[in-house]
C-alpha cells in the first residue's frame, strides 16, 4: 500500500512527522520544507522531481472563461457600456491581497495532479489548514484520504483574510472622504480651464532616483507641461498613497490643479449606490445558476470552491471604487470639456475606465507607457 504525505507549509511538518511511517512517500511542496527534511536525512520528493507544468494552460482558461460562464459575463456585468470584466480580470487572476488568486488555485492544482498521476497512491495524507494546497487536495475525492485537522489555525487564517477585506474596503472609503473634505478647505477661489487634462498620481513620492534620493516630481508629467503652449489642468488621484495630502497642500494655490474627488456630488453618490446594488444582485443570482458554477471546471476539477472568495471579494470591496471612479470621471469630462486627456499608464483599471469614457465622448487620450 502506497501512502503519500503532502507537506505544504512549515507549520504542518511536526504534525505530519509524528504520523509518518518508514515506507510512506513524503512530498515537499516548498523549498524550506525540503531543507528541513534534508537536514534530518529523511527520504522525500519535491516538486522538481516531477514534470513542471506550464502557466499557458491557466492563462488560456482565464481568457476563455467568460464565454463558458452560462451567460455572457462580459456583457452581463457592465456599467455605462464599460465591461467590469475588463477591470476585474487581471486582479482576479493575479492578486492575493485578500484571498488566493485564480492563478494561485490553478498553479497549485497542476503540480498536485501531476504528482498523484505519477505516484498513484492508495491513500493521501495532508493537513487541513485552509491554505490553498490543502483546499486543492480536497478536490481529489477519488483517493482514500487521511485529513489531519488544524481547526484553530484554519479558523484564524480565514478570519484574518475576511477581516482584511472589510478593513481595507473601509479604509479606502475613509481616504476618499478625507481627501474630499481637505479639498473643500484648501481649494483655490478661482480655477483655470484646461484644454489638456493631465491625470497625476502620488506614487513617485515613494520612488528614488539614481542618486538614492526621493523623487519630488512626477517624471511622467512635470517635464512635459512647460513645453506645451496650452492651458493645462492637472487632476490628481491617490495612486501609491491613500491620502496624498502633502501634494494636495503644496498645490492648493495652483489654479490649474484639482483632485478627482472634488467632482463628487450627491447625484454621483446616488447613482453609484444604485449601480453597485443592482450589480451585486445580479451577481447573487448568477452564483445560483448551475451553468455558471459548472463553468469553473479546470483539468477535470471544479475549482469554484477555491476561487469563490476571490470573486466575492471583488464585488464586496473593489466594485464600488470602480463605479465611483467612472462617475467622477464622467463629471470631470462634462465640466472640463477637455480637448485631450493624458494619463501616466495604459493598462491599469483606472486607465481603462478613463480611456473608455473619453473614447465614448470622442475625446482623444494619451497613455504614457508605464514601466
Amino acid at each position: 500500500m502506497t501512502r503519500l504525505i503532502f507537506m505544504n507549509e512549515m507549520h504542518q511538518v511536526p504534525k505530519l512527522m509524528r504520523i509518518a511511517k518508514e515506507d510512506d512517500v513524503i512530498v515537499s511542496l516548498k523549498r524550506e520544507i525540503s531543507d528541513i527534511l534534508e537536514s534530518r536525512r529523511l527520504k522525500f520528493k519535491c516538486l522538481e522531481d516531477y514534470p513542471q507544468p506550464s502557466e499557458d494552460d491557466a492563462i488560456r482558461w482565464m481568457k476563455d472563461w467568460p464565454i463558458r460562464s452560462g451567460k455572457a459575463f462580459i456583457e452581463h456585468f457592465s456599467y455605462d457600456r464599460l465591461s467590469l470584466w475588463w477591470l476585474m480580470e487581471n486582479w482576479l487572476y493575479y492578486s492575493s491581497v485578500y484571498f488566493d488568486s485564480l492563478r494561485d488555485a490553478m498553479l497549485s492544482l497542476q503540480p498536485i495532479e501531476t504528482i498523484l498521476k505519477h505516484e498513484r497512491p492508495d491513500e493521501i495524507v495532508f493537513v487541513d489548514d485552509g491554505k490553498i494546497n490543502s483546499e486543492v487536495l480536497k478536490l481529489f475525492t477519488e483517493y482514500k484520504r487521511k485529513i489531519v485537522p488544524m481547526e484553530l489555525f484554519r479558523f484564524l487564517y480565514n478570519a484574518k483574510r475576511s477581516t482584511k477585506v472589510f478593513f481595507i474596503s473601509k479604509f479606502i472609503d475613509f481616504g476618499f472622504g478625507i481627501r474630499k473634505l481637505m479639498w473643500k478647505l484648501l481649494k483655490p477661489e478661482k480655477e483655470t480651464e484646461g484644454e489638456i487634462i493631465f491625470i497625476s498620481t502620488d506614487e513617485w513620492g515613494l520612488a528614488k532616483n539614481e542618486a538614492g534620493k526621493y523623487i519630488k516630481y512626477d517624471p511622467f508629467i512635470d517635464p512635459i507641461i512647460p513645453e506645451l503652449n496650452y492651458n493645462i489642468k492637472t487632476v490628481n488621484i491617490p495612486v501609491g498613497r491613500l491620502l496624498g495630502l502633502k501634494q494636495m497642500v503644496n498645490n492648493s494655490r495652483n489654479t490649474g490643479y484639482r483632485i478627482l474627488e472634488s467632482y463628487y456630488n450627491r447625484g454621483a453618490g446616488k447613482r453609484c449606490k444604485n449601480a453597485v446594488k443592482s450589480i451585486i444582485n445580479k451577481w447573487s443570482e448568477m452564483k445560483r445558476e448551475k451553468g455558471f458554477l459548472s463553468s469553473f471546471e479546470y483539468r477535470h476539477k471544479n475549482i469554484w470552491p477555491l476561487v469563490e472568495r476571490q470573486f466575492s471579494a471583488y464585488f464586496s470591496s473593489r466594485l464600488r471604487g470602480h463605479i465611483r471612479d467612472a462617475e467622477l470621471l464622467k463629471i470631470m469630462i462634462e465640466e472640463e470639456r477637455p480637448s485631450i486627456v493624458v494619463y501616466p499608464g495604459e493598462t491599469s483599471e483606472f486607465g481603462k475606465t478613463l480611456f473608455h469614457l473619453c473614447n465614448m465622448r470622442g475625446i482623444p487620450t494619451v497613455g504614457i507607457q508605464h514601466g
